[in-house]
């Protein structure tokens, strides 16, 4: 898919670099989004001497995706030590707070990289942040808050397919079924159909309770992508 192209670009650039921090850590982050998680690792660690804020940061996500909060705790307050940009480590530190149940704790961490956003890039978005704040704020069931943040993100990011999911999760929490499956119809339709789209979409639809139109969905991505190991994966979970 996009992902693998774009990893293949980066770790070419990896070769021809000689693997410079900035160039280890964008393809660090794309090994993160494959789930290919040791390797991420890896290359944090080439970035750790010239940019240790970056690189704890990185890991610190690492740690979550891999559901470690101690292990990513420890990585967003060394990331936060290191000085420097405060955003990425903040909210990574946010959403451990989330998996520690500390939602208004988490809350605040948003709002200083709001604060730190405001000061350093008026009026730009920064990636994951109205998708962890709305993220919250559903928590706090402060619904409508939550559906302008996720709207924000996805306005912002809109190739970022796990913020369609939560807002599809939200609506269904409101008992809003047609907005929730017109949330993932958007996440689709808006990703060219493509493999990881499509797969978000059969796996929020199981969280909501919606087998068969999970399945049909799943049928029809397989016709489109039949060599896709991340939907042939979905085949043997569902």
């Amino acid at each position: 898919g996009r992902l693998d192209e774009a990893l293949a670009a980066h770790e070419e650039a990896m070769k021809a670099s000689g693997g410079v921090a900035n160039v280890a850590l964008t393809t660090g982050t794309l090994l993160l989004r494959l789930g290919r998680f040791d390797e991420a690792r890896a290359h944090a660690e080439l970035a750790q001497q010239v940019s240790p804020g970056d690189a704890q940061s990185l890991l610190a996500e690492i740690a979550l995706a891999q559901h470690q909060p101690a292990v990513a705790e420890r990585a967003a307050r060394a990331a936060l030590a290191a000085g420097g940009n405060s955003m990425a480590p903040r909210l990574a530190l946010a959403e451990v707070l989330v998996a520690e149940g500390r939602l208004e704790e988490a809350l605040a961490q948003t709002d200083l990289v709001l604060a730190e956003l405001a000061r350093r890039a008026p009026g730009q978005s920064y990636p994951k942040l109205w998708w962890v704040r709305g993220d919250i704020l559903a928590r706090l069931q402060r619904d409508a808050e939550a559906e302008q943040a996720f709207g924000r993100e996805i306005q912002s990011f809109p190739a970022d397919t796990h913020t369609y999911a939560s807002l599809a999760v939200l609506y269904a929490a409101e008992g809003k079924p047609d907005a929730a499956i017109g949330a993932l119809r958007r996440l689709v339709e808006s990703q060219g159909e493509s493999p990881a789209a499509c797969a978000e979409a059969v796996s929020t639809l199981r969280v909501l309770g919606d087998a068969p139109g999970a399945a049909a969905l799943l049928r029809h991505a397989l016709e489109l992508h039949p060599g896709s190991s991340q939907l042939r994966a979905l085949e043997h979970t569902g």
